[in-house]
C-alpha cells in the first residue's frame, strides 16, 4: 500500500527501497524507490531506462567500428562515412518527431515496445551490409531505436512528481493500469474546475462511440472524472501552484500543435538540447576517428580499438553526469523555481561551448606541428562532454514544466532537436576538413544559441 502526502517529503535513504510516497492529487511519486522491484513506480522506472539502454547499444554500435574496420571492409570514402552518420541521425530526428504525439495518444509503454521490436529487425541484419548503399539503408532503419528516448522520458515524467522528475528523467535517459484511464485522477478534476479543457469534457454521445471502440474503459473514465464528487477528499483544499500539478497527457490536435509551435517556451528546451545532445552525438560519432587519425602513426599500438576505448570514456561519463544534471536541476528548483532550471541548463551549454572553442583552437594550432598531446585533448574534450551530458540532464528536468499537457509531444520535439543538432554538427565535420576549425565552429554555434534562449520566460513553478 502506497503512503500518500500532499507535500514532498524530505529525502531519506530509506526512500530508495520503501514503497513510493504518492501525491494523492496526480498519483505521481515524490520518491524514486530504485531497489523496490515490487513497487510499480520502480518497475516503470527500470523498464524505461532498460528499454532505452538496449536500444542505444544497437543504435551506437556502428560509430566505433567505422574509422577502420567498416571503412576498409566496405571500401568507403571519408565522404561516405560522413554520409552514413548524417543518415542515421536524420532517421532518428524524423521518427522522434512522429513518436512524440503517439506517446500522448497511446502511452509510452506500448510505443516503447513497438519501437524495440521494429528496431530489432535491421539490427539483426547489420552484418549484411556490403557497400555504402546497404550501410545507408541499415543505419537509417536502425535509427528507429534512437526514438525510444521519447517514451523513456515521457514514461518517467508520467510517474514522478516535479520535485524529483529531473532526477528520474536524467537517470533513465504506463501506470499500474491503462493509459486510456490516465485522466481518472483528482488532478484532472482540479484541471476541469480551473477551466482547463481536456479530452474528457466530451459529450455523452461521443463517449458512447469511444466505448464501442475502446471496450468501455473510456466511458467509465469520463463519468468518474466529470462527477464533482469524485475524489473530493483528495482534491478539496488543494492549492495548485503549477500546471504540472494537474497536467495529464492529452492527444495532440492540429489546433494545439499550432499553439505549441508558436510558443517560445516550446523552443527553449528544444534549442538548448540541440546544442547539448547534438554535441554529445558529434563527439561520440567523430572523436574516435579524430584520435585514430592523429595518433595511429605517432604512437605504436594505437589502433582503432584503442581510439574506441578513449572515446568510450565520454559515453561512460553519462552514468554520473546526466543524472547529476537532473538532480542539480531538482535542487535548484526548490530554491529558484523553473527559472533556476532554465539558467542552469543555459550555463551548462555555455561552458560546453567555451570548452569546444578551447579544444578547436588547440587542435588548429598544433595539428600542423603534429604535436597535439593526447592528455590535453582528452582533458579539454572531457570538460565539453561532461557539461554537454550534465546539460542534457538539466534540460530534461526543465521539459516537464514546458507545455505539460503534451509531454509526449515535448519529449519528441526536444529529443528530435537533439538529433537535429547531431546532424548540423555532423555536417560541420563533413564540410570543414580542418578538425580544429570544425570544433571551434561548433563552440561558437553552441554559445550563440544558448545566449539566444536565455531571455525566454518560463513559468514560476
Amino acid at each position: 500500500m502506497h503512503a500518500q502526502s500532499r507535500e514532498p517529503p524530505s529525502f531519506q535513504w530509506a526512500h530508495l527501497w520503501q514503497p513510493a510516497i504518492v501525491n494523492p492529487v496526480n498519483l505521481k511519486s515524490y520518491t524514486i524507490p530504485l531497489f523496490n522491484l515490487w513497487d510499480p513506480y520502480a518497475r516503470a522506472f527500470h523498464l524505461s531506462w532498460l528499454g532505452f539502454f538496449v536500444a542505444f547499444l544497437s543504435w551506437f554500435a556502428f560509430p566505433p567500428l567505422i574509422p577502420d574496420a567498416i571503412k576498409s571492409d566496405l571500401h568507403l570514402s571519408a565522404a561516405e562515412v560522413a554520409n552514413s552518420n548524417v543518415i542515421a541521425l536524420t532517421s532518428t530526428f524524423v521518427i522522434r518527431v512522429i513518436v512524440g504525439p503517439l506517446v500522448d495518444r497511446y502511452g509510452p509503454r506500448k510505443v516503447m515496445a513497438y519501437l524495440l521490436i521494429l528496431g530489432a529487425i535491421p539490427s539483426g541484419l547489420a552484418g549484411t551490409a556490403h557497400d555504402a548503399g546497404t550501410l545507408y539503408i541499415l543505419r537509417f532503419f536502425i535509427g528507429i531505436l534512437g526514438a525510444t528516448f521519447v517514451p523513456c522520458q515521457a514514461w518517467t515524467s508520467a510517474f514522478f512528481d516535479k520535485n524529483c522528475v529531473g532526477t528520474a528523467n536524467a537517470l533513465v535517459g504506463g501506470w499500474a493500469g491503462k493509459w486510456s484511464e490516465r485522466h481518472n485522477t483528482p488532478a484532472t478534476q482540479l484541471a476541469l474546475r480551473q477551466g482547463y479543457q481536456t479530452q474528457y469534457t466530451l459529450h455523452h454521445d461521443e463517449s458512447a462511440t469511444e466505448k464501442n471502440i475502446l471496450g468501455g474503459d473510456s466511458e467509465k473514465a469520463i463519468v468518474s472524472i466529470t462527477d464533482p464528487a469524485t475524489d473530493s477528499d483528495a482534491s478539496d483544499g488543494v492549492v495548485v501552484q503549477s500546471t504540472v500539478d494537474i497536467a495529464v497527457n492529452e492527444t495532440l490536435t492540429a489546433a494545439v500543435a499550432l499553439k505549441l509551435l508558436v510558443s517560445p517556451l516550446t523552443w527553449l528546451p528544444a534549442l538548448g538540447y540541440l546544442t547539448t545532445f547534438g554535441i554529445e552525438l558529434a563527439i561520440d560519432s567523430s572523436m574516435s576517428g579524430v584520435l585514430f587519425t592523429l595518433f595511429s602513426k605517432r604512437r605504436p599500438g594505437f589502433t582503432q580499438t584503442t581510439a574506441g576505448y578513449y572515446t568510450s570514456i565520454f559515453g561512460l561519463l553519462n552514468i554520473v553526469t546526466r543524472p547529476l544534471g537532473g538532480y542539480l536541476g531538482d535542487v535548484i528548483y526548490r530554491y529558484y523555481g523553473t527559472r533556476g532550471k532554465k539558467v542552469w541548463t543555459v550555463i551548462c551549454g555555455l561552458i560546453m561551448g567555451a570548452s569546444l572553442l578551447a579544444g578547436g583552437f588547440y587542435l588548429q594550432n598544433h595539428r600542423t606541428a603534429n604535436d597535439a598531446q593526447l592528455s590535453v585533448l582528452m582533458g579539454i574534450f572531457s570538460v565539453a562532454a561532461i557539461f554537454s551530458e550534465i546539460g542534457n540532464g538539466a534540460n530534461f528536468s526543465l521539459v516537464p514544466h514546458c507545455n505539460p499537457f503534451n509531454n509526449g509531444f515535448m519529449s519528441g520535439l526536444v529529443g528530435s532537436f537533439g538529433n537535429l543538432g547531431g546532424i548540423v554538427f555532423a555536417l560541420v565535420f563533413r564540410f570543414v576538413p580542418q578538425v580544429g576549425k570544425a570544433f571551434w565552429i561548433m563552440g561558437v554555434l553552441s554559445i550563440a544559441i544558448n545566449v539566444l534562449i536565455l531571455p525566454i520566460p518560463v513559468p514560476k513553478l
